[in-house]
């Protein structure tokens, strides 16, 4: 039942952003376990990502999602550590990969990376999480 609450806030949110007049504009949403499955679906297919993309993450912990009207595109701000392709998606923990810290993930309607910044990392060893 839960899981349907989220998809119809979704959906009610996609409608209110696409009502709204054309211009880009940034709405912080509700963080939700539907808006956790556009993220790591996305972060899952490195096949899709955008050439400018060679940051691969396993993302730890969504710390919030902002979505941009006009655009329909989401900015995930995000804790985790760079990894290898093979490792993308969720990170056990913040103790197994180095350069672990904040990131944003920028991500289509599509479901597509298109950008990977970040924001603060700590590179010179391996980040706890307590």
């Amino acid at each position: 039942m839960s899981s349907l609450k989220a998809l119809a806030s979704l959906v009610l949110g996609l409608v209110l952003l696409h009502s709204s007049s054309a211009q880009e504009t940034t709405v912080e949403a509700s963080k939700t376990s539907l808006n956790d499955e556009i993220l790591f679906k996305a972060l899952g297919n490195v096949d899709t990502y955008s050439p400018d993309v060679s940051t691969y993450l396993c993302v730890y912990k969504v710390n919030n999602m902002e979505a941009t009207s006009g655009t329909a595109s989401y900015n995930f701000g995000v804790t985790g550590c760079n990894a290898d392709k093979e490792f993308v998606g969720r990170c056990p923990d913040l103790t197994s990969f180095p350069e672990c810290g904040t990131y944003n993930i920028f991500v289509s309607s599509d479901a597509k990376v298109t950008s990977i910044t970040g924001q603060q990392t700590k590179s010179s060893g391996k980040c706890q999480s307590k």
